[in-house]
């Protein structure tokens, strides 16, 4: 089930237009920045989009928050199913990897504990929390150790009554969508 949603959400997003796209890309990023999650926030950890994949485009709001003078920790994937958390100053640290993703070439490993609020980057999500990411595990076992608020970026098209979980799926603290803000019920 969650293969069939994966496809039919990448499909959706991959449908939209470039405009579509960035508009709701920014009413997502702004609805952040006017939140309290961002304003006490010192230390966030960003995830940067992959564009060609039309993930929420957060180059933007990286950009405004390294202005703002917040501490911007992006992530690393090593091949161990893990992430590396590698503090940023510029935009200009990263480049891409060998697939074509952007990730730091410099900065400082730094430890996720530090994190106040932890962006993280979904396929679909549902209104209890729930989230749909690409099927690797990834940022389920970096949330699960981490005490941050988590705050999912989604397109509004891609939030379901219910999504299928598993014992191992991380609820969020937030979704934030170009339509709404969806806080968690947790049982």
């Amino acid at each position: 089930m969650k293969q069939l949603l994966r496809k039919k959400f990448s499909d959706e997003r991959l449908g939209l237009s470039d405009e579509v796209y960035l508009s709701f890309s920014n009413h997502i990023c702004s609805s952040f920045l006017a939140s309290d999650a961002y304003k006490s926030s010192s230390v966030i950890h960003c995830y940067v989009s992959m564009n060609r994949r039309k993930e929420v485009n957060t180059l933007p709001l990286l950009q405004f928050m390294l202005d703002d003078n917040k501490n911007i920790i992006v992530p690393v994937m090593l091949s161990d199913g893990k992430l590396k958390h590698v503090q940023i100053n510029t935009l200009n640290d990263l480049a891409e990897n060998s697939w074509g993703v952007l990730e730091p070439a410099k900065g400082l490993e730094v430890k996720s504990e530090i994190t106040d609020c932890i962006i993280v980057p979904m396929l679909a999500g549902d209104i209890n929390g729930n989230r749909l990411g690409y099927g690797k595990g990834y940022y389920d076992r970096f949330l699960h150790t981490s005490k941050a608020i988590k705050i999912g970026f989604c397109f509004d098209f891609a939030i379901l009554e219910a999504l299928p979980v598993e014992k191992h799926d991380e609820k969020l603290t937030q979704i934030i969508t170009e339509k709404r803000i969806i806080s968690a019920s947790y049982p």
